[in-house]
């Protein structure tokens, strides 16, 4: 994951809700977010591969992780993996409600993303921070 790919993926986000097209731009939001989170978990507990693993198991994994190395605080810290699961829990519906009719309230779940993203945006700098020489 490097800084250039998600430039070019807020973009795409911009452009989409620009465009009207709400759905892309959550669709492209929540996939951002899920491609930092894997990041995020292989840095701090790299003996978890998260290739094909859903991203509720992915902070599942990383919550304990967390709780036990110090080291791993300085990335992110417990309170906002836990502004996670709901937001999670929202997705899950969203995609299954998704799948019987067209969803509402997509410009609430993008705001809520956005804010996903930022928190996680912090987590990343201080990652290319920190591996910085």
């Amino acid at each position: 994951m490097k800084q250039g790919q998600i430039n070019i993926t807020l973009k795409k986000i911009e452009k989409s809700k620009k465009n009207g097209c709400l759905i892309e731009a959550l669709l492209a939001n929540y996939h951002l977010n899920i491609e930092i989170l894997k990041f995020i978990s292989l840095k701090i507990n790299p003996d978890f591969l998260v290739k094909n693993v859903k991203p509720k198991e992915i902070l599942n994994a990383l919550i304990p992780v967390v709780n036990n190395e110090h080291s791993s605080k300085a990335i992110i810290n417990k309170k906002n993996l836990k502004i996670l699961k709901p937001w999670l829990t929202k997705m899950d519906t969203f995609f299954k409600i998704l799948k019987i009719k067209s969803p509402s309230g997509v410009k609430h779940l993008i705001l809520e993303s956005e804010r996903i993203f930022s928190v996680l945006n912090i987590s990343l700098a201080k990652i290319f921070i920190g591996s910085k020489p």
